[in-house]
């Protein structure tokens, strides 16, 4: 009877947590916060649960420190309807580290969730795809525009935010969400061993399906830390250097028409933008464009106490739309467009971390990175390393936490490859 019990909880968790990756793609957030609250009842009415046994794992507390940062972060904010509602975001890292905690005693099925993933994550694609050819079609049914294969593939309509705004994901998120994708399935194809021939043929076509999405998404971040990944498997994969010349010549012409035939290449043509001086100081076409700019510029020209103990968690964005309204202006003194810089954050999670909490935030954050990667390395879990590294790298180009989905990617994946062996986590207990 016992076993069954535990039978039926390790299905349940699995089920449960799979429920709350595919709820990260609905465009509504509210339903991957109903799936998270199933996933928490569950576990609270879990009698196996060892809440004392989290004190001995550092990294679980860290997470959970993190949030009590963010709780000082509001204490500190005048704007205290805010910064509850940032708190209330946060509460991820307070719930999550009990729930994983109770999953490494549970037998849950690590293949099935990672592979899961693969597969919500491509079904989300395919969705976009389709969403917006639909939406392209209500909207030009009034006119007669056609489009062809190439205007599918470069047109504004179907690239971008554009192509992600049916599940309301913002595009570098997606791209994140895609290349964890990509990392799970090379490191299945080229690490596991006995891999039969058809799942290499699926999931090669699969590779080569993200790489053309992720250059029609064109997130700049997402092309680079892919080239990255790319370049990591190329050197760990082992055939005859005939064959890996070949590859390697047929990704560089892939590339090469990719990049030449795609929006990307008016992405990357945006980033003179951004050390351009405008000869117009009123003009806001181009101040806009370098919002990374002034957003840094507005971080440095804080008072030092601020800098040091943060604006709150509240305040910090306040501050900025203040910046924003001081120093973007046209020549007629107006703020033609706060639309689109009002409420706009860092566009770094280390410098927006630094912002709302100081030194405290950041240092907690430094710190869940470390013993993540600590553990990563030790359990010799090289898919985890390689997670931790994608999200460093996400983390200097956007502020992943500011959103939802972002913050629970980043909480439920990381904690989830955490416990992928079970065996070698009790060894460096």
């Amino acid at each position: 009877m016992h076993k069954i019990l535990k039978i039926d909880r390790a299905i349940a968790y699995t089920v449960l947590l799979l429920l709350v990756i595919a709820t990260l793609f609905f465009k509504k957030e509210n339903i991957n916060s109903m799936s998270i609250i199933a996933l928490t009842v569950f576990w609270l009415f879990d009698s196996n649960k060892d809440l004392k046994g989290i004190i001995r794992e550092k990294y679980l507390i860290a997470f959970i420190l993190f949030f009590l940062v963010s709780l000082y972060g509001l204490f500190i904010s005048e704007n205290k309807e805010y910064g509850l509602k940032i708190l209330q975001r946060n509460l991820p890292f307070l719930i999550f580290p009990f729930i994983f905690h109770r999953l490494k005693s549970v037998d849950i099925n690590h293949k099935l969730v990672k592979f899961g993933f693969v597969f919500l994550t491509f079904v989300a694609t395919i969705y976009c795809q389709i969403a917006n050819l639909l939406h392209w079609q209500w909207v030009n049914s009034f006119s007669t525009n056609d489009f062809s294969l190439y205007d599918y593939f470069t047109h504004s309509w179907f690239t971008y935010s554009k192509l992600s705004r049916s599940i309301d994901l913002q595009p570098s998120f997606f791209a994140l969400f895609i290349l964890v994708s990509v990392v799970i399935i090379f490191h299945y194809l080229i690490i596991e061993k006995n891999v039969k021939r058809l799942h290499i043929l699926l999931g090669s076509c699969i590779l080569l399906y993200f790489t053309v999405f992720l250059f029609q998404l064109s997130s700049r971040i997402g092309i680079i830390v892919f080239v990255l990944i790319l370049g990591y498997y190329f050197y760990m994969i082992r055939i005859k250097k005939l064959y890996k010349i070949i590859l390697l010549g047929s990704s560089v012409l892939l590339f090469s028409l990719l990049i030449v035939n795609s929006r990307f290449m008016d992405r990357i043509s945006e980033l003179q933008i951004l050390v351009e001086e405008s000869k117009d100081k009123g003009d806001n076409s181009l101040n806009v464009k370098k919002i990374r700019i002034h957003a840094l510029k507005a971080f440095a020209n804080q008072d030092a106490t601020d800098i040091i103990f943060g604006q709150g968690t509240g305040d910090a964005q306040t501050y900025l739309n203040a910046y924003y309204k001081e120093n973007i202006l046209d020549t007629s003194g107006t703020f033609k467009k706060q639309w689109k810089v009002l409420g706009l954050h860092y566009h770094n999670q280390f410098i927006q971390t630094f912002g709302e909490t100081g030194i405290f935030g950041f240092s907690t954050l430094m710190l869940i990175l470390y013993l993540l990667f600590k553990r990563a390395y030790l359990l010799e879990n090289k898919e985890h390393v390689i997670l931790i590294l994608i999200c460093v790298l996400f983390f200097l180009a956007d502020s992943v936490l500011v959103r939802h989905k972002g913050l629970v990617f980043f909480i439920v994946m990381n904690l989830f490859f955490s416990i992928k062996r079970i065996n070698k986590i009790e060894k460096i207990q």
